[in-house]
């Protein structure tokens, strides 16, 4: 009896199974929905990142405590 997968609900037949040509395209169709579904999702998670101001390293310093200090600029 054929099994399921977890995320994409794949059908894995089992080895005494009959292997149907419309089970394997509908795996592959699944499989390339979530391909074109997640690479839509990084696009548009590329095009909303926001590019950050150069900045000036920062300066440090050794404080009245002895810590190390890191001085940013604005």
């Amino acid at each position: 009896m054929a099994t399921y997968t977890d995320n994409l609900n794949l059908k894995k037949p089992d080895k005494t199974d009959f292997v149907a040509i419309a089970d394997m395209n509908a795996n592959m169709d699944a499989i390339d929905d979530a391909v074109v579904s997640n690479t839509q999702k990084i696009a548009e998670l590329e095009n909303s990142i926001e590019t950050l101001p150069p900045s000036e390293p920062p300066q440090f310093e050794i404080g009245e405590d002895g810590h190390l200090y890191a001085i940013y600029e604005d």
